[in-house]
């Protein structure tokens, strides 16, 4: 037990010194807060980048890719690779209960990029079918994480790709009523969104909530924020019917929504359920040899502090605000290596 527990303890240094996360010199470890986890998740995301290379690279192609705690260490703390979200999110899942954190794992449905359609205006609770995108109608492909600091809930997830999250966001439900005059709260486990700065609410929220956007959450120039609606098979349901039927009321769930071009719209839903490791592994290997963009196309990402790069196959694009800066054509295999080590910090050698 005293080895495994010693064992544990060297792989979370390890992993919070392969993130950059500031250790005190007296070794201590930092506690269970929500300034702990919004570093951890930040720096997480900031420091290793999602990719698929080991799918489609000429150098680091493999017939396997184990996605047990060990190999996931061995790769990307240790070997300085990245991932794809079933293997980011284990690995920050596993270091956060290292950490002391209440958390566990779960599962989210993706909504098919090239339907994304904007949310219901006015926002009036329950959204109806109409609102909906053609979603990939099962539990869930992509997994998340939740994590519970001071009896509020937190979504963490540094493992999406283009459209994903640099920090937790907390599960409050926004208003657009309550937005417009700047109250209300209809969040789960809510804390008190008006308690003490700096770590009362994270600092994403306080950005928003400063720039005159309560409800959201700005982080690395992109704008989020969550939306209760029905989900799964309620969907199909007649559009006048969505708000009241039983079968609605039965699949109410959470979509995250990410500000596009001017529009929300939905990245992917989810319920609150608890998700366990043979099922979450199953859809790992699911979602790896039967992805056709993750089989087929070289897909690289990562946040910067205010934007995002991204390698689709040989196009570099790099974000800042949501402008981008730099649209670059890359014409060799030592070229776009270049890219991988020095953009996106990949270390190639393993």
């Amino acid at each position: 037990m005293c080895a495994a527990v010693n064992e544990d303890q060297t792989h979370l240094v390890e992993y919070l010194q392969r993130i950059g996360f500031p250790l005190p010199a007296d070794g201590s470890l930092p506690g269970p807060t929500l300034k702990t986890l919004w570093q951890v998740h930040r720096l997480h995301a900031l420091n290793i980048a999602f990719e698929n290379l080991t799918f489609v690279h000429h150098k680091l192609k493999e017939s396997e890719r184990p996605i047990d705690l060990a190999h996931l260490h061995k790769r990307v703390v240790h070997g300085g690779r990245g991932g794809m979200c079933q293997e980011m999110n284990p690995l920050l899942f596993a270091n956060l209960q290292r950490l002391g954190f209440h958390c566990y794992q779960g599962m989210a449905s993706v909504v098919l990029q090239g339907s994304f359609k904007p949310a219901a205006k006015p926002f009036e609770g329950l959204v109806t079918s109409t609102n909906l995108g053609d979603t990939i109608n099962c539990m869930g492909t992509h997994q998340i994480i939740f994590a519970c600091v001071d009896g509020a809930w937190h979504l963490c997830d540094v493992g999406f790709g283009g459209l994903g999250i640099a920090e937790p966001i907390h599960l409050q439900a926004y208003d657009e009523a309550a937005a417009t005059n700047g109250t209300g709260d209809s969040s789960e486990g809510a804390q008190q969104q008006e308690a003490p700065e700096p770590w009362g609410v994270l600092p994403g929220a306080a950005a928003a909530a400063a720039a005159g956007c309560p409800g959201e959450s700005h982080q690395c120039g992109s704008r989020f924020r969550l939306r209760r609606g029905v989900i799964g098979s309620a969907q199909l349901l007649p559009a006048d019917q969505a708000a009241s039927h039983p079968e609605a009321l039965s699949h109410v769930g959470w979509y995250l929504q990410c500000l596009v071009k001017g529009q929300w719209v939905d990245v992917y839903y989810f319920t609150r359920t608890l998700v366990t490791q043979p099922v979450i592994s199953a859809c790992a290997e699911a979602s790896f040899r039967g992805h056709p963009l993750f089989n087929n196309h070289m897909v690289v990402t990562k946040p910067l502090e205010d934007g995002r790069a991204t390698l689709m196959d040989w196009l570099l694009k790099v974000r800042h605000n949501g402008v981008v800066v730099e649209a670059r054509e890359l014409k060799s295999e030592e070229e776009r290596d270049g890219v991988l080590a020095d953009v996106f910090g990949i270390n190639l050698a393993h």
